[in-house]
C-alpha cells in the first residue's frame, strides 16, 4: 500500500488544474503514491484496466505487442513527469490497449479507476473537466503515433520491426512499396 497523495501535489499538474479544492481532495483520496522499480510492468496489453497513473518522477514506456509473439514488445511512447497513463481505466471496455513498463525507477500516483469514475458520475463538472483533458491527450498521442508509423513505413524500418515486406492498401487492392 502506498502513501496518500496530497491535493497540493495534484494541483501542480495540468490534468488536475482548476479543479475546486473540495473535489480535488476527493480525487486525491482515490489515489496513492507508489515507488516502482525500473523494468517493472504497470500493466500489459489486454489486462483489465483498474488504475490511472500520473508520473511524478521517472519515465514509463508505452509498449505494443507486435507479430504473433505476445512477448515481442515495441516501445511507442515515453511518458514522463506530469503525464498520465492508463486512461482505459475510465473508458469501456476497461481493458488496457497497450502495455506500460517503467524504464527508470519511478514515483507514481496511482488512482483507482472505479472510485474515480464514481466521483465523475456524482460530480458531472469534474467528469467533464477530467474527460476533456484525457481525450485531448489521447488525440495528441494518436497523432504522434500516426507520425511515427508513417516515418517507419517511409524510412524502410517497417521490415526491420515486422521481419517481412510491408504492404500498402490502395484503391483496387494491396501492393508492395516497390509497385
Amino acid at each position: 500500500m502506498g502513501i496518500m497523495i496530497s491535493p497540493e501535489v495534484l494541483r501542480r499538474y495540468p490534468l488536475f488544474a482548476s479543479i475546486e479544492d473540495p473535489l480535488l481532495k476527493k480525487v486525491a483520496m482515490t489515489g496513492e503514491v507508489l515507488s516502482v522499480d525500473k523494468r517493472t510492468w504497470l500493466f500489459r496489453e489486454g489486462e483489465d484496466a483498474r488504475n490511472l497513473y500520473l508520473v511524478l518522477k521517472g519515465e514509463v514506456m508505452i509498449r505494443v505487442s507486435v507479430g504473433t509473439e505476445i512477448l515481442r514488445q515495441i516501445g511507442v511512447l515515453k511518458i514522463g513527469k506530469g503525464e498520465f497513463l492508463g486512461w482505459s481505466a475510465l473508458v469501456e471496455p476497461y481493458t488496457y490497449q497497450l502495455g506500460a513498463e517503467c524504464i527508470q525507477n519511478c514515483e507514481l500516483a496511482r488512482f483507482d479507476g472505479v472510485q474515480l469514475s464514481e466521483l465523475m458520475t456524482h460530480h458531472p463538472h469534474l467528469g467533464y473537466i477530467f474527460m476533456s483533458r484525457v481525450t485531448q491527450v489521447i488525440g495528441e498521442r494518436l497523432l504522434n503515433l500516426r507520425i511515427r508509423l508513417v516515418s517507419l513505413v517511409e524510412g524502410g524500418r517497417w521490415e526491420q520491426i515486422f521481419g517481412k515486406e510491408p504492404y500498402y492498401i490502395f484503391e483496387g487492392g494491396r501492393q508492395s512499396p516497390d509497385g
